[in-house]
């Protein structure tokens, strides 16, 4: 439990734990886990993000755009 050092790590480690076990994701947390597949992790299942989870993920790719576009002008 030492070498788990940062949030990601620790993600990683409960998130294949989920997987090689076949478990289903906790329910208060099935959004959390499944943007965090689909999106970040880019892991597709073939279904189509839910409306909430979509709409967050075009606002985070918007703010990132946009401080890209804020550093390149600078």
């Amino acid at each position: 439990m030492r070498d788990i050092t940062t949030f990601a790590d620790a993600y990683v480690l409960l998130f294949g734990l989920v997987c090689a076990l076949q478990l289903d994701y906790p329910k208060k947390l099935v959004g959390t886990f499944t943007f965090f597949q689909k999106v970040l992790m880019g892991l597709d299942d073939g279904a189509p993000l839910k409306p909430s989870l979509l709409s967050l993920k075009n606002y985070l790719l918007s703010i990132v755009l946009y401080s890209d576009y804020l550093f390149l002008t600078c």
